[in-house]
């Protein structure tokens, strides 16, 4: 079903990502060769840019999640409104992405196990979020409730299926990078050298093909989960 979903809008799910991700990816370019090479330790100037172009980034992939969310759960909305969605519930996902990174950590630092079990039973925070219109507490808890008490299994085995594609896309992308700083690092060469535009293009490939994907099974199986404990 997820698959079905991402062919059929793929060009205005890349369109999205793409959309949000390109300020933060220009402005990677931009530091890139602002500071070809970076001494160690970095300059103050250089940390700067890096923490922005961070800060931006998560910014912007946090409404891009919030209107692939709402694009996923009905395909044929408008960019502009599945944006304005996602920008509604900025801060609701902001708190919830933190509060379950933080309870997530917690449980892998308890011998991992707790935490995988965790990071499953809150995996669906954001289509709670978003298409339940829940807030952050309220959030945790329907995720919770949909992938647990018989349903655990179902939905681990779903997510790892999808971590499994998208992380072999991302490889498959990230192959090229990859041996060009190994053959960086053979070389010789004084400094650390920060990745290259083509490098930075590669990446942002990469997420504008993967982010719509995850996106897309954490919907397909909040609704399916709704369905199977009647909680639609």
């Amino acid at each position: 079903m997820a698959l079905r979903t991402y062919a059929g809008q793929a060009g205005r799910l890349w369109a999205t990502a793409a959309l949000m991700s390109a300020p933060s990816a220009l402005i990677a370019i931009w530091v890139g060769g602002a500071y070809p090479t970076v001494a160690v330790p970095p300059p103050s100037g250089y940390l700067a840019a890096v923490a922005g172009v961070g800060l931006l980034t998560a910014a912007l992939n946090v409404i891009a999640l919030g209107a692939i969310t709402v694009m996923g759960d009905a395909p044929g909305t408008p960019i502009g409104d599945a944006l304005a969605r996602g920008l509604a519930c900025f801060w609701r996902l902001i708190g919830v992405g933190l509060l379950t990174a933080v309870v997530v950590a917690v449980g892998l630092i308890c011998l991992v196990v707790p935490g995988i079990y965790l990071a499953v039973a809150l995996s669906l925070v954001t289509p709670a979020v978003v298409l339940g219109r829940s807030g952050v507490r309220a959030a945790m808890g329907a995720s919770y409730r949909l992938t647990t008490h018989g349903t655990f299994w179902r939905a681990a085995g779903t997510l790892l299926v999808a971590a499994i594609i998208t992380t072999l896309v991302g490889w498959a992308l990230g192959i090229a990078p990859a041996l060009s700083s190994a053959m960086q690092a053979f070389s010789g060469q004084a400094g650390v050298g920060p990745p290259s535009s083509w490098q930075k293009v590669l990446s942002w490939a990469g997420q504008i093909v993967t982010m719509p994907f995850g996106t897309l099974v954490a919907v397909v199986l909040y609704r399916d989960l709704q369905s199977r404990k009647g909680m639609g």
